[in-house]
């Protein structure tokens, strides 16, 4: 009740429509837009949206989905050419199992903003509908969009072009580490941290992500696990991948044993 009624609060507050003339650019923040030009109105008005987009995903970060689903479409409501928000209600569609559904949203998304994020999340979606001809067009199409890969990562993305169960998995992974990166890049390492372990999950033996994820706990000061980490991933022949892990190792600080005081000795 509470989530509804805050909803239609922000929708009379943010009922006007974008001007005709205003014109977006990225926004370093979180990748959406904000207006150049326009008058300081529109701009708030506009940043009011993307907090709407940001709060759906709060929700769904934690789970609640038809939370983030009602404050996405209310994002789209107000603003239909803003990406961010059909990127938000495809994911919300993916976690609701509902693929054709996510699968419209992110081509919309693509539309907006074709970029390499935006047509993997496509891939994904295809790929969890069984349409792997379609998932590989996707996949293919997000890799154009780099002028050059990011540090590490041109094996990751090139190896994920199967169009079978196995690319698929592949697809999936890639994107989550993606987007990982993306987070990392920010200093959002928390979620960073969430999408570097699933895609551990998916391939436990993948050393990328392994150091990734190294990374990510070493920031956040999680040192414990990014030396179970490290320990696992020390296994591998890759001299490039040996040389990260034992750098990585060196940053961490020690562990200190806590050494319990001696009982007091009593005279007789």
């Amino acid at each position: 009740m509470q989530i509804r009624i805050t909803t239609l609060i922000l929708s009379f507050l943010l009922s006007q429509t974008l001007p005709a003339g205003a014109q977006s650019n990225p926004d370093p923040d979180r990748g959406g837009p904000t207006y150049s030009t326009g008058t300081p109105e529109e701009s708030a008005r506009f940043r009011h949206i993307c907090d709407i987009v940001d709060q759906g995903d709060n929700f769904l970060w934690s789970g609640k989905t038809e939370q983030a689903l009602g404050a996405y479409n209310l994002a789209v409501q107000l603003e239909p050419t803003y990406h961010a928000a059909y990127e938000g209600v495809g994911d919300a569609r993916m976690k609701q199992g509902k693929f054709p559904e996510a699968i419209r949203a992110y081509r919309t998304a693509a539309k907006q903003l074709p970029d390499a994020t935006n047509f993997f999340r496509l891939a994904v979606a295809y790929g969890h509908l069984g349409d792997y001809d379609e998932a590989v067009k996707a996949y293919r199409e997000g890799l154009t969009c780099f002028k050059e890969y990011p540090f590490g990562f041109e094996q990751v993305l090139n190896r994920a072009v199967s169009p079978d169960r196995q690319g698929m998995a592949r697809i999936e992974e890639a994107l989550l580490l993606y987007r990982g990166h993306d987070f990392q890049g920010v200093g959002n390492y928390e979620w960073a941290i969430s999408l570097f372990r699933e895609a551990r999950h998916l391939n436990p033996n993948l050393a990328e992500s392994a150091l990734m994820l190294a990374k990510s706990l070493i920031v956040a000061k999680q040192y414990d696990e990014a030396r179970t980490l490290l320990a696992s991933a020390g296994t591998t022949r890759d001299k490039g991948v040996t040389a990260s892990i034992k750098s990585f190792v060196q940053v961490i600080p020690p562990k200190t044993v806590q050494v319990k005081p001696e009982a007091p000795v009593h005279a007789p």
